[in-house]
């Protein structure tokens, strides 16, 4: 699907850059789109908003280290405020 496509070029880009911090410099406009389009998701996600990712979709950004630098555990925090 769309979203297994966007997140194989991010695990290519991560592959090859270390790190997984997308910019319009980085040459793949629709990389770049993706990544603006999943951040915005994870924000959601924290304010328990849709359209959010699904559980496996942050299991698999967060084993590439999509969002290294963040201080907390999203996944944890959003399931604090759901018990």
């Amino acid at each position: 699907n769309g979203w297994m496509e966007g997140y194989a070029k991010l695990q290519k880009y991560r592959e090859l850059n270390n790190h997984c911090r997308i910019s319009k410099q980085c040459g793949d406009m629709v990389l770049f789109r993706w990544v603006v389009n999943e951040r915005r998701k994870y924000r959601n996600f924290i304010k328990k908003k849709r359209p959010a990712q699904t559980k496996v979709q942050w299991d698999l950004l967060n084993s590439i280290g999509f969002f290294d630098g963040f201080h907390v555990d999203p996944w944890m925090e959003y399931r604090k405020g759901t018990s």
